[in-house]
């Protein structure tokens, strides 16, 4: 009996993990909860929520401390539990790590060198099987020490995270280190980060991230040592289905459009061309006609230009924003302290599937 209490409590644990770190009322675009983390030691800062919502702000010159640090060779797993993450044209989703320029480039032919850390990056639709993005093992094997990556080096470490720096852009929008962005800072585009297609995994679809520090040495030994992970950001995605009524189809359920004032009877309520779930799911405007280019306004997420207390956006959300930028623990462009909590039938689903695989692995091993 000792053993099954000790199997459940792991799976309660678990279970736990699984769910989100607070009620979401929208579907959003940051990851909801973290699902594992191995941290190796000595790497012990940061509170794994950390690694959820949108990224932290950060001078493009020094990295964020709203991070979670995995240690070399540590990993952390995310999943998307009130959205999916879908393969669409060009990239699906941003990885920010706490990246920064040691020197910051004037142009496009200037030399520069990146303080990175970098990160294998898995994706998975089912949590059981995974895809590895492909990596130059040569490039990666140049990086280490405590000293800065030279553009050289870092030009070459296309498909791995923790490369590109991260930092406050204004938008959340994919960058391309080889492309030279004239209206960023170090011609970093939007927010920074390093941005993944769902196509070069080989998947249509994918609702867990996996992030592994790839083991190289660099920087000083540390509570955080290790690639430091700020957030992991999706571009395209959709709501998960809803728990309730859902009579325009859009993937809202009826009660949660009527508390956050989109039209449950029609599935493009400001009539741009994107309905409603796959905007909120995107962190675009479901009440803002002409918002569906790609990229996250996080100025528009958080605005309250009337000075209500309300978000813009969402008018039943209070407080006047959601927090994105402070990245953490809200999850992306949706409010924790929202109207209507969405219950998660993913999560809801997993609880006895992991109580029946622990019973079923006690019984073969008592047999």
């Amino acid at each position: 009996m000792s053993r099954i209490i000790a199997v459940l409590s792991t799976v309660l644990s678990t279970a736990f993990l699984l769910a989100p770190a607070a009620a979401l009322a929208w579907p959003d675009s940051g990851a909801d909860a973290v699902v594992e983390l191995n941290r190796a030691a000595p790497a012990t800062f940061g509170d794994p929520k950390l690694a959820l919502g949108l990224p932290a702000a950060s001078p493009i010159t020094a990295g964020s401390l709203d991070v979670v640090s995995l240690g070399t060779g540590g990993s952390v797993t995310l999943a998307f539990t009130n959205n999916v993450i879908v393969d669409e044209p060009g990239p699906d989703f941003i990885v920010f790590e706490n990246a920064f320029f040691c020197w910051v480039p004037a142009s496009a032919g200037e030399d520069y060198g990146v303080f990175a850390e970098p990160l294998i990056v898995e994706a998975s639709a089912d949590g059981v099987t995974w895809q590895r993005h492909a990596y130059d093992a040569a490039a990666l094997a140049q990086v280490g020490g405590i000293g800065c990556t030279p553009r050289a080096t870092v030009e070459k470490l296309q498909g791995l995270a923790g490369v590109t720096p991260t930092y406050e852009g204004g938008n959340i929008v994919p960058d391309d280190l080889l492309s030279w962005d004239a209206t960023g800072i170090g011609g970093v585009s939007g927010w920074g980060g390093d941005a993944f297609d769902l196509a070069d995994f080989g998947l249509a679809s994918a609702r867990f991230i996996r992030l592994i520090d790839s083991g190289r040495d660099i920087g000083y030994p540390g509570t955080e040592q290790g690639a430091d992970v700020d957030a992991v950001v999706a571009l395209h995605s959709r709501p998960s289905p809803p728990t309730g009524a859902d009579t325009d189809g859009d993937g809202l359920a009826d009660n949660e459009e009527i508390s956050w004032g989109t039209d449950p009877t029609n599935p493009d309520t400001d009539g741009d061309g994107m309905n409603d779930g796959e905007e909120a799911a995107s962190c675009h405007c479901p009440l803002l006609f002409g918002d569906t280019a790609d990229g996250i306004d996080v100025a528009l997420m958080t605005a309250d230009t009337d000075h209500d207390g309300r978000n813009d956006c969402y008018p039943s959300a209070p407080g006047g924003g959601d927090g994105g930028g402070s990245g953490g623990g809200g999850g992306g462009c949706s409010l924790a302290t929202g109207a209507v909590s969405r219950p998660s039938a993913f999560a809801g689903l997993l609880l006895p599937l992991l109580a029946g695989l622990a019973l079923k692995g006690i019984a073969r091993r008592s047999n």
